[in-house]
């Protein structure tokens, strides 16, 4: 979840390196630093809080050969400054970056502490440096030391990790993984490279990249670059070049969040323009040959697979949505289960395992995300991208949208007929049309603790949606659920004046309506003839409507409630660990 950069080149200087942390900050912003390589020494820049905050510019070098800079999304020791990447050896000559966790950090820490390493912060990180002092101690730093000594740690450590090495005096940064995403950017000009975390870090610079695989180690200088396997044999590996660019409204707003419900019109237009028909056609066709299908994701991607699953059993076919941690648990995959994996980031963890899990297990699988080179889309049989384009605030909404839409095609190639030609048009009015009652809605839940949204159907996973969002912007308790299941339990915690958002659908919710409002409950209906008023049309596009109206009431009353809308506390956008 971490954001980790690496530069080489000849002339590296602090501006860059921070603007290209500056775009992964979603992945992390509790602390940030930067270490700057000028060959003489490494200096080191870092403390609590996001970028701007953290990284002193004024007290680096102007110039470098190599940058290694991070931004921080803590799982080991609170944020501080101490605690904040890159972290170094004893003499300060070694500096690492890391994403990721060390399983085993306690023990290989005891061990390095008797052999008189000391150690400044509370990280799992801060032993990898200290590790790779103990084995070059008295060796050559040369290129060939320097990788049996990486390998040698690499056998160490255990757990998840991407990991990027600077040492003084050598213009090449090395870097190795496992289950954590790291790739090269590969600059055209032949002046600079790159280690980062996500390819959208220096998309503005390049459009070639090579992604790392599982137990692979890198090293890259300012002319090129080595890929070895594990055995340290040279890997002949050529860059693929990639199509991803922030896409933007264009209108600028004041947060990305609200910029980004506003773009789902245009995410929608770009995705039935651009999404591949052919590679659309063969996951249809994948889902054809399999007696079940199973989506598994988590977050907001896994209530676009419920809604998903509902679309797929509209078309005929047996499918079932379950959460990725929980995949293990719940399914017995097989020969005749296909698994989708469904993610924003293509890196989320648990997705990772559950597709690994499926497939040891001689089910097929493939996926749907929105990142392009990313580890879920390698790692499956087959992709389909939803070109939703690069999401800058936590919260996902035109992921979302894109992501039922890729499931409505698809129902679409299995027999449904659901027009969604009209639906990026019925978003912009729904958004149009309510975006001021909303605001002023907003100023009544600012002060509420619990809100209830009830749903029914295809528009029971956007309860599901709606609740989520209401947790993670403006930090209100909610439940989306059935509309059906409140009576069993959940109506003990209705109260006067209790806010129930109904996704009124059919004369039944009317009348699960009455019944909570008997309680005391305020109804909020959403419907095509309330206040909170969404277009005619069938399920999906109702469907999409709806939870527009919920995407914007949480940025609303977050924004009543002064939160931190597009940064949410203790949440990273993409989940790389388990």
């Amino acid at each position: 979840m971490c954001g980790i950069i690496g530069i080489t080149g000849n002339k590296v200087n602090p501006e860059k390196a921070i603007n290209m942390l500056s775009r992964l900050d979603y992945r992390g912003y509790d602390s940030a630093g930067i270490a700057l390589n000028t060959g003489e020494r490494v200096e080191i820049e870092k403390g609590k809080g996001k970028i701007q905050q953290a990284i002193n510019k004024e007290k680096l070098p102007n110039r470098s050969e190599v940058a290694l800079s991070h931004t921080r999304w803590s799982t080991h020791g609170e944020p501080s400054q101490e605690n904040a990447h890159p972290h170094t050896d004893c003499e300060g000559e070694i500096a690492v970056v890391h994403n990721g966790i060390i399983h085993n950090h306690d023990e290989l820490k005891e061990k390095l502490e008797k052999k008189g390493h000391e150690f400044c912060s509370d990280t799992d990180t801060e032993v990898i440096p200290h590790l790779i002092e103990e084995r070059l101690n008295g060796r050559e730093k040369n290129r060939k030391e320097v990788l049996k000594t990486i390998k040698k740690v690499k056998e160490q450590i255990k757990g998840e990790y991407a990991v990027v090495v600077s040492l003084k005096g050598r213009k090449e940064l090395y870097g190795f993984k496992k289950d954590s995403p790291l790739c090269i950017g590969i600059n055209p000009d032949g002046e600079e490279n790159y280690f980062s975390s996500d390819i959208y870090s220096f998309s503005h610079l390049t459009n070639q990249s090579i992604a790392l695989e599982d137990g692979e180690k890198a090293l890259i200088t300012p002319k090129g670059y080595q890929i070895y396997n594990g055995s340290l044999q040279k890997i002949n590996r050529q860059p693929e070049k990639f199509e991803w660019n922030q896409e933007k409204t264009n209108k600028e707003e004041e947060h990305h969040m609200l910029s980004e419900i506003k773009e789902q019109p245009e995410a929608v237009k770009r995705l039935l323009k651009k999404q591949n028909e052919e590679g659309l056609g063969r996951l249809t066709q994948l889902i054809k040959n399999h007696e079940r299908t199973v989506l598994t994701a988590s977050g907001t991607s896994y209530h676009a697979s419920l809604l998903g699953a509902h679309l797929l059993q509209d078309a005929g076919r047996e499918t079932q949505a379950i959460i990725a941690s929980e995949y293990q648990n719940y399914i017995k995959p097989g020969e005749k289960t296909l698994t989708i994996g469904v993610s924003q980031s293509g890196e989320t963890m648990d997705v990772v395992k559950a597709l690994k899990h499926a497939e040891q297990r001689n089910s097929t699988t493939s996926s749907i995300v929105n990142v392009p080179k990313t580890t879920i889309p390698r790692k499956t049989q087959h992709s389909v991208k939803i070109h939703a384009g690069q999401e800058i605030a936590v919260a996902s909404t035109k992921t979302f949208t894109n992501q039922v839409t890729t499931f409505a095609r698809i129902s679409n190639q299995l027999g449904e007929q659901k027009n969604i030609k009209k639906l990026p048009i019925k978003i912009e009015k729904t958004i149009n049309k309510n975006e001021e009652t909303i605001k002023d809605l907003s100023k009544q839940l600012k002060e509420e603790k619990h809100i209830y949204i009830i749903g029914e159907g295809p528009t029971y996973p956007i309860a599901r949606e709606i609740a989520l969002k209401l947790k993670e912007i403006p930090y209100i308790h909610a439940e989306g659920m059935m509309g059906g299941e409140l009576k069993h339990g959940t109506l003990a915690l209705i109260e006067n004046n209790t806010p129930v958002i109904s996704l009124r659908t059919n004369d039944k919710m009317l009348k699960t309506e009455e019944e909570i409002r008997s309680k005391g409950a305020k109804i909020i209906p959403i419907s095509t003839e309330t206040e909170l008023e969404i277009p005619e049309g069938n399920k999906i596009e109702k469907a999409l409507c709806t939870n527009t109206i919920g995407q914007l009431l949480s940025y609303y009353t977050a924004k009543e409630r002064n939160c931190p809308i597009d940064r949410p506390r203790n949440l990273a956008k993409a989940v790389t660990v388990q």
